[in-house]
């Protein structure tokens, strides 16, 4: 018995080291360690052994980890009920929990009219999947309703001039500034309400000694603005086309052009030529310069400088990227510059070159504030309106480039709040007693513009939801095939942009409207671009792309495509039309992988319709292949997808630009 216990007291684990002798690695008895012994020391042990996880341990922290994920769902749910409407709300009547529920948080929301829609039914609880597509159907279904009304509150703009920091630059909420205002506003320190400067002295030298509410003790060195940072980066040295030449490039910017993207008014323009503008103004003088250059693309006359290839050039090449200095204040002419210089780009140069030209146009349209709606919006005038022109025609490229390049867009669909561009005709602007009135029962030009718009919100969403990174859906908490539940709300939301174009823009081969049948003819082509970016997503990732059911969807939309553009092809005479570059060759791409996939499958002969429509699509994009390299660039590759001849078109362009303009049905005025 007594061996028992004397084997079991040996086997008593041994008491573990203090921190210090653990360090030092030096080990005494049982009791203390040598080193606490040796300087008597108190043998502490603070730190105990390292234990190592146990699977106990990591199941309670699997455990910790589902009830925290369980409470973020019903918070997300909660947060996600708060800005939907009531259950007990009926479709057609307003909320008043929610409505008072705004109005208690002063969101400026007491004029809206909330209701239910009946498919918006949010689940309980609520996951980061659900509650992801419940944010993409709100946010969707606002691209068709009608702008919220503003409160002055809302509209905040720090009036920034009277301090004079910005020099007329918008400056948002979070600015350090709008503590500086409030601080100057207590201490009385603003000035009066009339001490207002003149853009001209804006543009000059920058004074703050000139303001009453500066005190002696500023220093006149640094307070001062130099003058050499305003100084533009060359003059008004310009060569203008003959007047002749001039009016008809500009009547070809005007009926080819600004047709599609109304960037500038008619009647403003003309009249500044005619009063000579562009020879004082270096704003205006470089943008009819650039009007010039995209004009001279449809033109028959514009001179040798100005044949095939190079049209335009001796016009574009006048304008310098950066007119004024780095740190002069933008205007409206710096806006139309950047969306002037994309269309003349676009066709002629890689797409990266007008992707940074459209970041610098946006960040410069942010600078000014024509991102954000203003208060005095019921008295719309001629300024204002081409400030939503000038950014609505940015933001429409830098989706369509970004989604040529698989890039991300600077600006986001929540990032920016314009109302849509009125529906007006250029000729009703200034009319004597109704200005800025369509006259009832005569449909707008510029209805298609807004019907595009809605359709690139659709295309900026696309590009958000199913063609983002990764790093997106992790940060939503989604799990599994995310793109099986977000196209399906990408098609219905584009279906309802579908139901809801003008009786003018719908298609109709014989439409006698020159104007709505070329518009309507853009709108189609891009909804079918959009059509195919959508559904493509799963053919990526499908093994057998034809086996997948979006294929069929992809294929008949290249189908209807191709169609329209013949169809418009054989009306024109052989006008090129550039604007449907994109959504051609993205339809004659969709179908020759239908042909190939058929013959895969030897259920089809040699030669069938697609073929047909292929060419079609070939000899479409030919038609801009005079004037614009990269159609010529995109034929070739097709013509040498589809086995066609490529080498007698080569010969024909490179013969062009050696001996000059040659005669081409498709142009002229």
């Amino acid at each position: 018995m007594a061996a028992t216990l004397e084997e079991k007291t040996s086997k008593k684990k041994r008491r573990q080291p203090c921190d210090v002798c653990r360090r030092r690695r030096s080990y005494g008895s049982e009791e203390t360690c040598n080193t606490c012994v040796e300087f008597n020391l108190e043998c502490t042990r603070f730190n105990g052994p390292v234990k190592r996880r146990t699977q106990s341990h990591v199941d309670a922290l699997e455990a910790r980890l589902q009830r925290s994920e369980k409470l973020a769902n019903e918070l997300r749910s909660q947060l996600v009920k708060l800005h939907a409407e009531c259950r007990t709300c009926t479709t057609d009547s307003p909320c008043p929990v929610l409505k008072k529920s705004m109005q208690d948080k002063s969101t400026g929301l007491n004029n809206l009219h909330f209701s239910r829609p009946s498919n918006f039914d949010i689940p309980d609880p609520l996951d980061g999947l659900s509650a992801s597509l419940h944010i993409m159907r709100r946010t969707m279904a606002s691209l068709h309703l009608p702008p919220a009304a503003l409160k002055d509150s809302e509209n905040f703009a720090i009036d920034l001039d009277e301090l004079y920091l910005s020099k007329g630059s918008f400056i948002g909420k979070s600015s350090g500034a709008t503590a500086l205002n409030s601080l100057m506003a207590l201490m009385n320190k603003r000035p009066p309400n009339g001490l207002h400067p003149s853009p001209a002295e804006r543009a000059d030298v920058h004074d703050w000694e000139s303001h009453s509410w500066c005190s002696n003790n500023l220093r006149p060195i640094h307070w001062r603005w130099r003058p050499w940072l305003f100084t533009p980066s060359r003059g008004n040295e310009f060569t203008f086309p003959p007047k002749p030449l001039m009016a008809d490039l500009v009547d070809l910017y005007f009926t080819r052009e600004n047709i599609y993207l109304p960037l500038l008014h008619r009647p403003t323009f003309e009249r500044g030529i005619a009063e000579g503008l562009h020879l004082r103004d270096g704003g205006f003088a470089v943008t009819v310069l650039l009007v010039c250059a995209i004009g001279s693309r449809w033109s028959a006359n514009a001179g040798k400088e100005n044949a095939g290839l190079a049209c335009g050039r001796e016009w574009f090449e006048q304008v310098p990227p950066i007119q004024r200095g780095l740190m002069a204040p933008p205007t409206l002419y710096d806006l139309q510059y950047y969306c002037l210089a994309v269309s003349f780009l676009d066709g002629c140069s890689p797409p990266q070159t007008c992707w940074t030209l459209i970041g610098i146009g946006l960040r410069l349209a942010e600078d000014l504030g024509a991102h954000l709606r203003s208060v005095s919006t019921d008295t719309p005038s001629a300024e204002s309106e081409l400030y939503k022109r000038a950014f609505s025609v940015l933001v429409y490229w830098e989706r369509v480039i970004s989604a040529e390049m698989g890039r991300t867009c600077a600006l986001q669909y929540d990032d920016f709040d314009i109302d849509p561009l009125l529906e007006v005709d250029d000729e009703y602007w200034e009319h004597p007693t109704h200005p800025f009135k369509q006259p009832s029962g005569r449909p707008s030009r510029i209805a298609f513009f807004n019907a595009l718009m809605r359709l690139n919100h659709i295309l900026g969403w696309c590009l958000v939801s199913i063609y983002s990174s990764s790093k997106k859906l992790a940060v939503l908490s989604i799990n599994g095939p995310w793109e099986d539940h977000a196209v399906p709300e990408l098609v219905s939301v584009l279906e309802t942009w579908r139901t809801r174009i003008p009786s003018h823009l719908r298609w109709d081969p014989l439409r006698e409207d020159s104007v709505f049948f070329e518009q309507s003819v853009a709108l189609h082509a891009a909804h079918s671009h959009v059509q195919i970016l959508i559904h493509r997503v799963k053919l990526q990732k499908a093994k057998v792309p034809s086996s997948v059911p979006s294929f069929e969807v992809c294929t008949a939309a290249a189908r209807a495509c191709a169609n329209m553009v013949t169809v418009q092809r054989h009306r024109s005479g052989g006008l090129p039309f550039p604007m449907n570059l994109r959504p051609v060759f993205t339809s004659a791409i969709i179908i020759l992988l239908n042909i190939w996939s058929t013959k895969r499958s030897k259920a089809a002969p040699s030669r069938n319709e697609d073929t047909d429509h292929v060419d079609n699509c070939i000899d479409v994009i030919r038609l801009c292949a005079e004037r614009w390299q990269n159609a010529a660039i995109l034929g070739d590759i097709l013509a040498e997808l589809a086995g066609r001849e490529v080498v007698p078109f080569q010969e024909e362009v490179e013969r062009s630009d050696v001996s000059g303009p040659t005669t081409f049905n498709g142009f002229g005025n």
